[in-house]
């Protein structure tokens, strides 16, 4: 009986021992699970950024799903990113900045009812891509990457802006030597035009004292008609003069973009600017299109203002190092020899009247704004062999980092895939003086890919030519150091002379800028220019431009950047579109036409094995200078807006002038008639 009760004791004792411990168990695993979970939210990182997340759509070219199945597949993963969002609000650093995103896109999702997310909405697709734009703490965008469909999650990037801060039947014998040079169906010319422009229009200036440099611009009558200039840039005012004839073309703000979406324009001669006072797109159109500065007067410029977002933080604070602007004037240098500053300090440059601007490099816009602009064009505005791009402005990008490839695929399928349709696009180089193409590093783009052409610069004003001057200098002061021979008072003489021989140097070369007359030496690549077997073709990297500012007044600058080099560019290419309706280009064939009847191998400074070619507009005679003060337009009209070359043309040239009656210059002047297989023949 005593052997029972002690072991009945004892099955009681094991049974609580047993039950203590399952239920210790059970608690510390409770425990440990409430831990993990502490510890995964304690690991939510708050950061966030804008995303473009790539979407395999499930389109092909076999057509295995429908267009409806593409759209329910697509706002079936809106759905999941915004049930996202909004579960995981707690790991945004900054939530309200993520309300302001959903603010700003309710307007869209009231206007498109296929997208009913304000945090989620498409951007651009191309074939079996869908683009979803959205904002992303890093915690949402590691969910959304792992989703189906989802391709690649990859931060927005950012734009950077690129610019650096004789008698009358004499010039009507001249033209028709022109008309039979370049078989133009019409020339025109803007006597003492700026040199970025006349240098498009005569071949390589050698300084020969027997003739002075021609300061004409000749250039096709057509003028780009008909063709149109898409400006993707920062903001515009297309209200200045350079811009009145708006009669005769089309010129206008298209529409604005910003976080992916369209905004549309309230008034068409003004865009809003992305920064207070950056008057980047303002000066680009001036180059492409404007009537004094422009290289296309009569193409039609549509502006694309590439905005930012409205959050303060997204805006530079202030100008990066070595992009304040110049200023107009300097002060002289001292003239006593232990106050005269080092090699390293900046030489003067006095530029009188124009102001100097240098580029800038801080950012302008977002490149899913691009993406979305060209969606845009593409779908609305696009007329195939009728339309260039210019994008002056670079994004860097690195192909060995993954979420940077599906951005340049994309990036770069679009323009194949517009290019296809006859579009041509330019794009700068950049001013970072680096090598655009670099293997396994960063590479700016869109200049590297194949369907843009890629300009870069050349230093027309002659900034290495002063530089090399100022070297010289230095050199023979630090001579003088050496120099025993000579006390301090020679010393201070001979550094008076050396300076006072710089200064008329260097005043030379600007005042030949000023006069617009090119310095032979000036034919170099310039120094801020990026370069490599990318950069196509190079143009003036100098350009005098206006512009009107927000408080109205119209301003003069000198411009600086591959920024410039670009629109030089695109403006040619319009007034060849314009000149040739016959000849389907796309940007392949276009490049191809530029480097035809481009000027080879004149630009110091460009490796052996890059492509060494000048843009030129098809006129590569040189004729003597006209220095008449007077400007007179001298216009050949054509009698219709194509010319066929198997049909005769009348040919007469039109002096315009003030004194002179248009009526009465015809019937002075007036040529025989004369056909393109005529001159052919000749």
């Amino acid at each position: 009986m005593k052997i029972y009760n002690l072991l009945s004791i004892l099955s009681i004792i094991t049974i609580f021992v047993i039950n203590t411990v399952q239920a210790f168990d059970i608690k510390s695993s409770l425990k440990n699970k409430i831990l993990k979970k502490n510890k995964e939210n304690s690991t939510k990182t708050k950061n966030e950024n804008y995303y473009m997340i790539f979407v395999n759509n499930g389109s092909s070219n076999s057509g295995s799903h429908s267009k409806r199945e593409e759209e329910q597949l697509i706002n079936s993963l809106i759905d999941e990113i915004t049930t996202l969002i909004i579960d995981n609000k707690n790991t945004y650093k900054n939530p309200s900045k993520l309300e302001g995103f959903e603010k700003r896109s309710s307007l869209r999702k009231r206007e498109n009812q296929n997208n009913k997310s304000a945090l989620a909405y498409t951007i651009s697709s191309l074939d079996d891509r869908t683009i979803i734009y959205s904002y992303l703490s890093d915690y949402v965008a590691d969910k959304v990457k792992k989703l189906p469909n989802v391709i690649a999650c990859a931060e927005d990037r950012k734009l950077y802006l690129s610019d650096r801060k004789g008698d009358r039947m004499d010039e009507m014998n001249k033209l028709n030597e022109v008309l039979n040079e370049t078989q133009w169906s019409g020339v025109s010319v803007r006597e003492n035009a700026d040199i970025h422009l006349s240098l498009l229009s005569q071949g390589k200036y050698d300084g020969n004292s027997t003739t002075s440099y021609d300061k004409n611009y000749y250039y096709p009558s057509s003028a780009g008609k008909d063709i149109d200039i898409f400006v993707f840039d920062s903001g515009f005012n297309f209200q200045h003069p350079e811009f009145a004839n708006k009669d005769e073309r089309t010129i206008k703000c298209a529409f604005a973009t910003k976080n992916g979406e369209i905004i549309p324009i309230e008034n068409e001669d003004y865009c809003e600017l992305t920064y207070g006072k950056e008057y980047h797109g303002l000066m680009v159109s001036d180059i492409a299109g404007g009537l004094t500065h422009g290289v296309a007067g009569k193409a039609n410029i549509y502006g694309i203002a590439l905005q930012v977002s409205d959050e303060e933080d997204d805006y530079p604070s202030e100008y990066p190092s070595g992009s304040d602007e110049y200023p107009n004037n300097y002060d002289e240098y001292p003239s006593e020899y232990d106050e005269y500053p080092s090699s390293s300090d900046e030489f003067p440059t006095d530029y009188s009247e124009i102001m100097f601007k240098e580029g800038s490099d801080f950012y302008v816009s977002f490149i899913s704004n691009v993406l979305a602009a060209l969606k845009y064009v593409d779908d609305n505005m696009l007329r195939p062999n009728k339309a260039v791009f210019n994008f002056s402005f670079i994004i860097p990008l690195n192909e060995l980092i993954e979420e940077d490839q599906y951005i340049i695929d994309y990036f770069r399928d679009y323009i194949d895939h517009m290019s296809s349709k006859g579009a041509v696009f330019v794009a700068c180089a950049g001013n970072e003086s680096e090598l655009v193409e670099k293997d396994g590093k960063l590479s700016y783009y869109p200049c590297s890919f194949d369907n843009v052409i890629c300009a870069g610069a050349v230093d027309n004003l002659g900034e290495i030519t002063i530089m090399e001057i100022k070297e010289k200098m230095h050199s023979q002061i630090e001579l003088l150091e050496d120099e025993s021979n000579f006390n301090v008072d020679e010393i201070n003489e001979k550094i008076k002379e050396y300076r006072k021989k710089y200064n008329e140097e260097k005043d030379n070369i600007n005042n030949l800028f000023k006069e617009k007359i090119m310095d032979p030496r000036n034919y170099r690549k310039a120094a801020f220019s990026n370069y490599g077997k990318v950069v196509d073709i190079h143009a003036p990297g100098y350009v005098e431009l206006e512009y009107r500012d927000v408080d109205g007044e119209d301003i003069k600058e000198i411009g600086m950047g591959t920024s410039f080099s670009s629109p030089i560019v695109a403006g040619v290419a319009a007034t060849i579109m314009s000149e040739n309706p016959n000849i389907k280009f796309d940007s392949k064939k276009m490049l191809d036409y530029l480097i035809e009847i481009g000027q080879k191998n004149i630009i110091e400074g460009i490796s052996e094995g890059d492509p060494n070619v000048f843009i030129n507009n098809g006129k590569h005679s040189i004729y003597s200078g006209n220095n008449d003060d007077e400007e007179i337009d001298l216009n050949d009209e054509k009698t219709s807006d194509t010319v066929d070359s198997d049909e005769e043309e009348d040919s007469f040239i039109e002096i315009e002038t003030d004194d002179v009656n248009v009526d009465e210059v015809d019937d002075e002047i007036e040529t025989d008639d004369y056909s393109v297989d005529e001159v052919d023949d000749e």
